[in-house]
């Protein structure tokens, strides 16, 4: 049982060296798909809902693009908003 423990050990440490390492938006997107991408990204930025704004700026973060400078502090105030209110609707329910 010791053996085939210290056999896979050998064939994972094997596969992490001989694999094509991180793969990047630069490896498998285009040009045009990460203007494409960013555009649907953007929608993000009209702040109708949490899970948009989340996604806008993980998507900006993995295309290696910055926030827009006006968008920051709105985003900002819009994140710490929706947290008010989810902390407040929670105390009300458990009190």
């Amino acid at each position: 049982m010791k053996t085939v423990g210290v056999s896979f050990l050998v064939l994972i440490g094997t596969l992490a060296c001989v694999s094509d390492g991180a793969t990047t938006t630069a490896t498998y997107l285009s040009a045009s798909d990460k203007i494409r991408l960013k555009e649907v990204l953007n929608v993000g930025w009209e702040l109708q809902d949490l899970p948009s704004v989340h996604y806008a700026v993980l998507g900006y973060k993995l295309l290696g693009e910055t926030v827009p400078k006006p968008q920051v502090m709105t985003v900002v105030r819009f994140i710490y908003f929706y947290l008010f209110v989810y902390l407040m609707f929670q105390w009300f329910h458990t009190g």
